[in-house]
């Protein structure tokens, strides 16, 4: 199958090189898009680069910082554009390993949906303090029982989508920019019928450059749950 591993990126020049090389070595097949904001860091330039060497690696530059949501709708629209069977999104940061890149594309034959799962039988966090692990308990058993939906990492960017999945989505209604997304994509997979797997995985904090989450990320979640609720 055609497959695309989506990642977005905002001032991760001490990550990129490394990540992308590791998603090759998992399978040389995959197809790279990396969506940059301006990094004023320059990692535009690395994926340049890196684009250059390896025509499976493919670079959209943004104008500016304009959040994780709108990145992954403009990733989506691209692999559909360009006849992708299976989208894969991750973290630029190291946080998802690519190794289970390529457990998600088996599981995809039987469902339509993989969420990289920490908080299912075998997954895990490290290096997280007691408060960004209460906060990310406490914010995905919030969407569940708002929600009402049996899954328990809502906030995962570490997914897996068949391309049917993203067909049926209104891409242009979505309504969350930040980290919001996330939960919005899994519960309109959900609304429509689609079957979604959670798949465990470890979860490794990032030590190289810095988090992007902020409260007014975070606020936008909390609200974007009701909204859909409705």
């Amino acid at each position: 199958m055609k497959t695309l591993v989506i990642i977005p990126t905002y001032n991760e020049i001490k990550n990129l090189e490394l990540l992308v090389s590791e998603i090759l070595k998992s399978n040389n097949e995959f197809n790279i898009l990396i969506i940059d904001d301006n990094s004023p860091d320059g990692t535009g330039k690395i994926a340049d680069n890196l684009s250059i060497i390896n025509k499976n690696i493919n670079i959209i530059h943004r104008k500016s910082k304009l959040g994780l949501g709108t990145a992954y709708v403009q990733g989506f629209k691209w692999a559909l554009e360009n006849n992708y069977n299976y989208i894969l999104t991750m973290d630029a940061d190291f946080s998802h390993d690519p190794k289970y890149l390529s457990a998600f594309t088996n599981l995809l034959a039987n469902c339509d949906l993989v969420i990289g799962s920490r908080y299912v039988k075998e997954g895990s966090v490290k290096n997280w303090s007691l408060l960004r692990r209460f906060l990310s308990r406490f914010g995905n058993f919030y969407a569940k029982t708002v929600l009402n939906l049996a899954i328990n990492d809502f906030t995962s960017g570490f997914l897996g989508f068949r391309r049917e999945v993203l067909k049926n989505i209104d891409l242009d209604k979505i309504k969350s920019k930040g980290y919001g997304f996330l939960i919005e994509m899994k519960f309109k997979a959900y609304v429509k019928g689609f079957k979604i797997k959670e798949s465990p995985i470890v979860f490794i904090d990032r030590t190289a450059g810095k988090s992007k989450i902020s409260k007014n990320i975070i606020m936008e979640a909390v609200f974007l749950v009701w909204k859909l609720k409705i």
